[in-house]
C-alpha cells in the first residue's frame, strides 16, 4: 500500500573563511555583520551537507545525513 509521508530536506552549504575582527568588540556581532555586508557569500562549490528527517507517526530517526 502505498502513502504520502512528509519529508524535510535541507542543504548546508560550510565554508571556513579568515576574518579580520576587532578584539574589543563582540565577535559574535562581527561575524553576522560580515555576512550581512556579503563579505562570506556561500555558492554551489562550498561543501555541501545535505540531510533529511522522516517524521512520522511510526519512524523518528532524526536527521540522516545523505
Amino acid at each position: 500500500m502505498k502513502k504520502e509521508i512528509y519529508v524535510t530536506f535541507e542543504e548546508t552549504l560550510t565554508r571556513t573563511v579568515a576574518l579580520t575582527v576587532d578584539s574589543e568588540n563582540e565577535l559574535d556581532q562581527q561575524v553576522r555583520q560580515a555576512y550581512k555586508n556579503e563579505q562570506v557569500v556561500l555558492s554551489a562549490n562550498d561543501l555541501t551537507n545535505a540531510q533529511y528527517l522522516i517524521n512520522t507517526p511510526t519512524t523518528d530517526t532524526g536527521w540522516v545525513e545523505i
